[in-house]
C-alpha cells in the first residue's frame, strides 16, 4: 500500500510540475510579443510601424500583410460598398487570416499594384488597446504610369500581444474613384466600384469582399 500510495504521489508531483512549465512556456510567448522594457504606448507605436511594414511593398507581400492579425482577425469598410446605383451600403468585411491572404492574391486586394507603401499621416489617438489616425497609401501602377494617394481614417484594435483583432477603414469612396478614373487604363479594363483594383471586363463572376 505505501508503495502504491509512492507511485501515486510521484505521479501527481509529475502532473503539478507540467502544469507549471506549461504555463511558464506561455507566459513566454505572450511576453516575447512585446517589448517589456517599452511603455504601452511606445508598444503600439512599435505595432503600428509593423502595420507600415506590413502594408508595404513592391508588390505587396500577403503573408506579411495577413500576419498583422490574430487568426480570426477583422477588416472592415462602410466606403467601397456601393454598388454602380449606389443602392447597396452592406459594409465590406474579411473574418479570418487565410481569407485575407485569398483576398490579397486572388482577387489582387493590394498586389494588383506594382508598388504599395503606407503611412501613418497624421497624430495617433490611443484609447487602451485602440488606437485611431489618418492614414495615406500610395498605389502606384508602373505599366499605366498611374499613381493614387488613397487616404483615409483607420482605427485598430490590438489583443494584448499587440496583434490586430479589429481594423475598421474608413475612407471617401468618390474620391478614390476620382483618382481611379484618372489613371489612364487601358481600354480593356473599367473600374469595379465595389473593390480597390481594375477588373478586366471579360471577367466572370466578380467576388465582393
Amino acid at each position: 500500500m505505501a508503495f502504491i500510495h509512492t507511485r501515486i504521489s510521484s505521479a501527481l508531483v509529475l502532473m503539478s510540475l507540467l502544469a507549471l512549465i506549461s504555463m511558464l512556456a506561455f507566459a513566454t510567448t505572450v511576453e516575447a510579443a512585446r517589448d517589456p522594457a517599452l511603455t504601452h504606448e511606445e508598444n503600439i507605436k512599435l505595432a503600428l510601424r509593423d502595420w507600415e511594414r506590413g502594408l508595404s511593398g513592391k508588390p505587396i507581400n500577403c503573408r506579411r500583410f495577413v500576419d498583422l492579425f490574430i487568426d480570426d482577425g477583422v477588416w472592415s469598410s462602410p466606403a467601397g460598398a456601393r454598388n454602380k446605383s449606389a443602392v447597396e451600403t452592406k459594409p465590406h468585411v474579411i473574418k479570418g487570416q487565410r481569407p485575407m491572404y485569398n483576398h490579397c492574391e486572388r482577387d489582387r486586394f493590394f498586389s494588383g499594384f506594382d508598388q504599395v507603401e503606407a503611412f501613418v499621416s497624421g497624430p495617433t489617438t490611443i484609447s487602451g488597446f485602440t488606437v485611431a489616425f489618418p492614414r495615406t497609401i500610395l498605389l502606384i501602377v508602373k505599366d499605366v504610369s498611374c499613381r493614387m494617394t488613397w487616404q483615409g481614417i483607420a482605427v485598430i484594435d490590438y489583443d494584448e500581444e499587440y496583434r490586430i483583432k479589429r481594423w475598421q477603414d474608413f475612407w471617401n469612396e468618390d474620391e478614390f474613384e476620382r483618382q481611379w478614373k484618372g489613371c489612364q487604363w487601358p481600354a480593356d479594363i473599367l473600374l469595379d466600384t465595389t473593390s480597390t483594383t481594375p477588373t478586366a471586363t471579360k471577367a466572370a463572376g466578380k467576388e465582393e469582399l
